[in-house]
């Protein structure tokens, strides 16, 4: 869930440089993508991985339906997730964005971000499970990758 700050794109529009029309270009093809793909729907095979993929990242138990549940609320991931086309890390990457800013209104923490990660998922799971959820202890760090065919 990768979004520039108001900063960086007034930053970008004042510059006529390669790289500032490669990323507004990559921004418009973006866009174009997501408006061609709005009504995909991932497979259930899709819904059964990515919720596999999520409890073991995360520790939450999140079945089928509670994943679908979650991607109405997030349709850029749910894309991603039906269409396929980006990289295996990438979907699994905006998969945790969904569930940490779901529970934690933040996105998941990143190597950038220098956070103790066991500290964030504890937060995570004691949020998840006021909200109902249950959760699994697990090993940190948690899997980074998640396995689309």
């Amino acid at each position: 869930m990768f979004k520039f700050t108001p900063e960086k794109v007034i930053k970008l529009g004042d510059h006529s440089s390669p790289e500032a029309n490669e990323a507004f270009r990559l921004i418009r093809n973006d866009l174009h993508f997501k408006l061609e793909n709005r009504d995909a729907q991932p497979t259930e095979d899709d819904y059964r991985e990515a919720a596999d993929f999520l409890t073991d990242a995360t520790g939450i138990v999140l079945g089928i339906d509670a994943v679908k549940a979650l991607l109405t609320l997030y349709p850029e991931t749910r894309i991603d997730l039906a269409t396929d086309d980006r990289e295996t890390e990438y979907v699994g990457d905006r998969l945790k964005d969904v569930v940490a800013d779901a529970f934690l209104n933040c996105r998941w923490p990143t190597d950038d971000d220098n956070v103790d990660v066991p500290a964030f998922i504890t937060v995570l799971h004691t949020q998840a499970e006021a909200a109902g959820y249950a959760t699994l202890s697990m090993p940190i760090p948690p899997p980074n990758s998640f396995p689309i065919h």
